[in-house]
């Protein structure tokens, strides 16, 4: 398989894969989605009084529901961070990275008010765990109304629950590859006004190809051509686009996915080598 990148940005990708197989990009989807280990808040603690805090925790929510919003926020990772070290079935307290909550309303409470108290022993810069996204609204106190509480994330994957899921709208579809005949063809202005995704221009009279990459393989052009236009998926290639959290990087991602697969293909070509 062969990897050509269209697009690269911290947060997003997309990307042609080349050489392969559908159930290698199948392989390759599900690897993004279920196998990339991140961090994410697996423990809360509420605090019901403090001696130096004036109010218990006293929401409007069910602390399961608060809970819950905390888990789901992005969680800066480590990428050398190794899911099998910090696993959520070990102690937490030693592995996990550890923030505080401590709100007193009228407000609204956002994961930017999450405080890094302290990280794992073997991250040296600890501002790199500070949370990232700060406009995700948590809880809205009213007056009298106050949170502490203390959340620990630690790694994990999707396999286990979706708050571990770095990327999503992860999806692939064949190559398109568009034939047109260069023989005359009739209504060329209304077959590319014809396509949703504004595949084709017209140029000297002539229908031609402008971006075969946005194309949908609808093929309401192969209709209005009577033939002389021909779209076919190419089963040997793909295009991937996908999206992160900002856990980690796309680049990130792309670069453990391919990782994690070729490591797994290898352990069961070694298995089978075994029998």
């Amino acid at each position: 398989m062969d990897v050509k990148i269209i697009e690269m940005n911290e947060r997003k990708c997309k990307f042609i894969l080349k050489n392969s197989s559908p159930a290698r990009a199948n392989a390759l989807r599900r690897t993004i989605l279920f196998d990339i280990p991140k961090m994410a808040i697996d423990n809360v603690e509420f605090w019901l009084g403090h001696a130096d805090w004036g109010n218990e925790t006293n929401t409007p929510l069910f602390n399961e529901i608060v809970a819950h919003r905390l888990g789901m926020i992005p969680i800066p990772t480590d990428e050398n961070f190794e899911v099998d070290n910090l696993s959520p079935d070990k102690d937490y307290r030693s592995s996990a990275i550890k923030y505080v909550i401590k709100e007193n309303g009228p407000k609204i409470v956002y994961s930017g008010d999450l405080k890094l108290v302290d990280g794992p022993v073997n991250v040296e810069d600890k501002s790199l765990l500070e949370i990232r996204d700060k406009g995700i609204p948590i809880v809205e106190l009213g007056k009298g109304q106050s949170i502490l509480a203390y959340a620990y994330a630690v790694m994990g994957t999707a396999k286990k629950h979706i708050k571990w899921q770095v990327a999503s709208g992860v999806g692939y579809k064949y190559m398109p590859v568009i034939n047109i005949d260069d023989g005359e063809i009739d209504f060329v202005q209304d077959i590319a006004k014809s396509c949703p995704k504004n595949v084709f221009d017209v140029k000297n009279g002539k229908l031609v190809v402008r971006d075969a990459l946005v194309c949908s393989l609808c093929r309401t052009c192969e209709e209005l051509s009577g033939g002389s236009v021909t779209v076919v998926g190419d089963s040997s290639q793909f295009l991937f686009t996908f999206e992160t959290d900002g856990s980690l990087t796309a680049q990130q991602v792309i670069n453990k996915a391919v990782s994690i697969l070729s490591k797994n293909a290898k352990k069961v070509a070694d298995d089978v080598a075994a029998l």
